[in-house]
């Protein structure tokens, strides 16, 4: 993964769902856009930010006042859940698994994101399609995402190829 974060400052990204990306030596196709392969100016992968529930001193001050709360007869329930409803949030927000995203960039600047949570098998895409684009061979390859799972199939010149090693090539990635 690249030390720089191509998802930072990063706008006109549309976020793609269910869908099959196509990509011969000449096009890149996925929905109802066709893109001619030299128009793409880049793609990566990188860490998504993702967002907080709360901000750690707003959890950090419900806890407390949840605590202070717990020690009075008539606010004990009052306290207890506002300790239990902080506990769970932060437990929810530190728990979460990364996400991941492959970001393909386009010539006039548009980008598309595909989201996942398996680093491993995004950056296998990642040196897949870099490694299809350098032979500059015949060959389609097909990135199909759709129900939480991203699979990765394709052929150069009738050899089914996976990164450096010929075989099968079939990813699953979760989101």
């Amino acid at each position: 993964m690249a030390s720089n974060n191509p998802f930072q400052g990063s706008s006109n990204i549309t976020v793609e769902k269910d869908k099959v990306i196509r990509i011969t030596k000449r096009t890149v196709t996925f929905g109802n856009s066709v893109y001619q392969t030299r128009n793409i100016s880049g793609f990566g992968d990188g860490e998504i930010k993702l967002g907080s529930i709360l901000p750690f001193p707003i959890l950090l001050a419900g806890f407390l006042i949840g605590l202070i709360l717990a020690n009075f007869p008539g606010t004990k329930l009052i306290g207890f859940i506002l300790l239990i409803g902080s506990i769970g949030i932060l437990v929810y927000q530190v728990s979460r698994e990364k996400q991941y995203g492959l970001l393909l960039t386009l010539n006039s600047g548009d980008k598309y994101l595909f989201t996942t949570t398996d680093k491993k098998g995004l950056g296998n895409v990642v040196g897949t399609l870099c490694e299809f684009i350098e032979k500059d061979a015949e060959g389609v390859y097909t990135v199909t995402v759709h129900d939480n799972s991203i699979n990765v199939q394709g052929s150069v010149t009738g050899t089914v190829v996976t990164g450096k090693n010929p075989g099968n090539i079939s990813t699953n990635i979760k989101f």
